[in-house]
């Protein structure tokens, strides 16, 4: 809800699916309240049983992310288009406390193993016309 109390998103229900509105741009919207933006890409996925494996904070608008978690081990790619580094934030949401996990740099081929929660979030540095990308898997 805005200040003035104006909604903030509106969801249409029509049909079997649903409209989402926010009466901002995506790059205001998740400038200004990035926690509602997560939470209506939670909602749209949640209607169809899926949930974000990772959140990713530091995006700006010369990249972007993709993320894929079909085979239980989840993994995340960010490219940045831009001339310079960017430092990102990267946080697993799924992992269970006290099990074993390895981080792996998909690019490097470096492996780390940590446990549970003390894996995320973890820090990279995009490199200017670079990508990142890690996978997540058991241990």
């Amino acid at each position: 809800m805005f200040e003035d109390g104006s909604a903030a998103i509106l969801v249409n229900e029509l049909g079997r699916g649903a409209v989402i509105t926010v009466p901002l741009s995506l790059a205001e919207s998740s400038r200004l309240m990035p926690g509602l933006v997560r939470d209506v890409l939670d909602f749209a996925l949640a209607r169809h049983g899926l949930k974000r494996p990772f959140d990713i904070d530091g995006i700006d608008g010369d990249m972007d992310a993709v993320v894929a978690s079909g085979d239980g081990r989840p993994a995340v790619a960010v490219a940045n288009y831009g001339p310079g580094p960017v430092e990102i934030a990267i946080a697993a949401l799924s992992l269970e406390p006290g099990r074993r996990y390895a981080l792996i740099d998909l690019a490097s081929g470096t492996r780390t193993a940590r446990l549970g929660r003390q894996l995320s979030p973890w820090r990279a540095k995009v490199p200017g016309h670079g990508f990142v990308a890690f996978r997540v898997i058991p241990e």
